[in-house]
C-alpha cells in the first residue's frame, strides 16, 4: 500500500512538473526603452503694438494693415498717418523647435470717449478682424481632416524667433472722431 501511495505521489509530481514546463516554454520576455524630451519653457514678449495710423471716415469701409506695414483703405475711408504692425519675440526656448502661434479672432476697438466702455454703441467702436501673420503656415492631415497652423522655428543659435501681426478694421461709417483702443492676446506653444 505504501508503494502505491509513493508511486501515485511521484506520478502526480511528474504531471505537475510537465504542465509547468510547457507553460514556461510558452512565455516570452522583451525589453523596451522609455524616453522623454524636456523642453525649456518659452517666453513671449510684445515688441510693438498694432497701429492703423489716422483714418478719415467719410462712409463705411475697411482698412487692411499687412505684415509688411502697408495700410490699404477701401470704401469711404482715407488712410493717413504713421502705421505700425504688432511684432512679437519668442525666446528662451529649446533651439530648433517649432512654436505654434494662436491669434485672436476679433476685437472691438472702443472709443476713449465711450459713455459706457463695456457696452459701446456702433459709433463708439471699430471691429478688428482677420489677424494675419508673417509666420510660416503648416498643414497637418489627421485622417480626412486637415488643420492649418501658423508657426515659427526657434533659431539654433539664439533659440528665439520674431513674428509680426496685421489685421483688418471694419468701419460702418458712423464712428465718432477720437482715439479707439483695444487689447488682444497672442499665445505660443511648442508644436
Amino acid at each position: 500500500m505504501k508503494n502505491l501511495i509513493r508511486l501515485g505521489a511521484v506520478g502526480t509530481a511528474m504531471v505537475v512538473a510537465m504542465g509547468m514546463s510547457s507553460a514556461a516554454m510558452a512565455a516570452a520576455t522583451a525589453s523596451s526603452n522609455a524616453t522623454v524630451e524636456i523642453l525649456k519653457p518659452i517666453q513671449l514678449e510684445n515688441i510693438s503694438g498694432l497701429d492703423f495710423g489716422a483714418i478719415a471716415v467719410n462712409a463705411a469701409g475697411t482698412v487692411v494693415l499687412s505684415t509688411e506695414n502697408v495700410a490699404t483703405c477701401t470704401g469711404g475711408l482715407v488712410c493717413t498717418g504713421t502705421t505700425s504692425v504688432s511684432e512679437f519675440r519668442v525666446f528662451n526656448g529649446t533651439a530648433g523647435k517649432r512654436v505654434t502661434i494662436t491669434m485672436p479672432e476679433n476685437l472691438d476697438l472702443v472709443s476713449t470717449a465711450a459713455a459706457i466702455p463695456g457696452s459701446p454703441t456702433a459709433a463708439e467702436k471699430v471691429e478688428l478682424t482677420d489677424f494675419t501673420t508673417d509666420a510660416a503656415t503648416r498643414t497637418v492631415l489627421n485622417g480626412t481632416v486637415s488643420s492649418t497652423f501658423r508657426e515659427v522655428t526657434l533659431s539654433n543659435t539664439t533659440a528665439a524667433a520674431n513674428f509680426k501681426l496685421g489685421g483688418t478694421l471694419t468701419f460702418d461709417g458712423s464712428e465718432a472722431s477720437g482715439t479707439y483702443n483695444g487689447t488682444f492676446s497672442v499665445t505660443v506653444e511648442y508644436s
